[in-house]
């Protein structure tokens, strides 16, 4: 998986922000407009989600934080996400 950080944009954003959205109620930080565009809106959802994830936290989607179990079926961010997006 890419490693995301503010600055970054495309469909795998969109998904990540997507994720984040629909998770709010868990780590309580909405990633803002879902519009495949990393800023700081992303930037502080992702910050929240490390929180939650027990990850450090620096508002970098790296290999720790698509590892996060999101406690459903075994499932991670990275598979939630997609794998589609891998990068070879």
């Amino acid at each position: 998986m890419p490693v995301l950080s503010v600055g970054s944009h495309g469909p795998v954003v969109h998904s990540l922000q997507s994720l984040l959205h629909n998770g709010v109620a868990e780590w309580g930080t909405d990633p803002g407009p879902i519009d495949g565009q990393f800023g700081p809106q992303t930037r502080a959802s992702v910050e929240a989600f490390q929180g939650w994830g027990g990850v450090g936290v620096d508002g970098i989607v790296g290999e720790q934080t698509w590892d996060v179990s999101l406690h459903a079926m075994s499932a991670t961010l990275e598979t939630q996400v997609g794998l589609e997006f891998i990068v070879g």
